[in-house]
C-alpha cells in the first residue's frame, strides 16, 4: 500500500512540475513574442531573400554576394518527410522572394551554410522567424548549435506547438536528425 502512496505523490508532484514548467514557458513566451527590436539582433544585417530550400534553410543575396543560411535553433522535417514540403512552404509564407530580412550570424556549419537568426522587421509585430517556425509545428527547437541567443524563444514556441498538437506534433513523426542519420547508414 506504501508503494502506490509513493507512486502517487510521485506522480502527482511530476503532473504539478510539468505545469509550473508549461505555465513558466508559456509566460516568457508572450513575453518574446511580438517584441522583437533591432536590440535584440546583435550585428545583424539586412539581406534580401533569394529562394527557400526547405524549413529551415534559405538563401539571401547582399551586396552581390548570394550566401546559404541555416537558421540557428530549429530543425524542420527534410522536403522527403511528412511535413517537408509544408514546412518549406510556410516558411516562403513568412518571408518570401525578394523580402528583405534581418539576419543576426552565430557562426558556420560544415556545408559552409551561416547559422543565423533571422528577423522580418517593418511589420507589425515584427517577427523572428526561427521562432515562428516552431509555434506553427512546422519545425523543432533544436539546440545542437549550442550559441543561438534566442533558444529559449524555438523552445517556448515548441511548448506552445505541442500544447496545440499541430503540425509535427499532430501525430507520430520521426525527429529529421533521426531521419538523416537513418539515411547515411543505408
Amino acid at each position: 500500500m506504501k508503494v502506490i502512496e509513493l507512486g502517487i505523490t510521485v506522480l502527482s508532484s511530476s503532473i504539478i512540475c510539468t505545469g509550473i514548467v508549461l505555465y513558466l514557458r508559456s509566460d516568457k513566451t508572450a513575453y518574446t513574442r511580438g517584441n522583437v527590436s533591432l536590440s535584440t539582433m546583435p550585428n545583424s544585417e539586412s539581406w534580401q531573400v533569394k529562394s527557400v530550400h526547405d524549413g529551415d534553410t534559405i538563401k539571401a543575396i547582399k551586396d552581390g554576394n548570394v550566401q546559404s543560411f541555416r537558421l540557428c535553433g530549429i530543425d524542420a522535417p527534410e522536403i522527403s518527410q511528412p511535413l517537408g514540403t509544408e514546412s518549406r512552404d510556410y516558411l516562403k509564407s513568412l518571408i518570401p522572394v525578394q523580402k528583405t530580412v534581418q539576419i543576426s550570424v552565430i557562426g558556420t556549419d560544415r556545408y559552409n551554410r551561416k547559422i543565423g537568426e533571422v528577423f522580418l522587421t517593418g511589420t507589425n509585430p515584427e517577427k523572428f522567424i526561427n521562432e515562428e517556425m516552431t509555434v506553427k509545428g512546422m519545425a523543432y527547437s533544436y539546440d545542437r548549435y549550442k550559441n543561438c541567443p534566442n533558444q529559449i524563444a524555438m523552445g517556448n514556441g515548441e511548448a506552445i506547438a505541442k500544447s496545440k498538437k499541430i503540425g509535427i506534433w499532430s501525430g507520430s513523426y520521426e525527429k529529421p536528425w533521426d531521419y538523416r542519420k537513418s539515411k547515411r547508414s543505408k
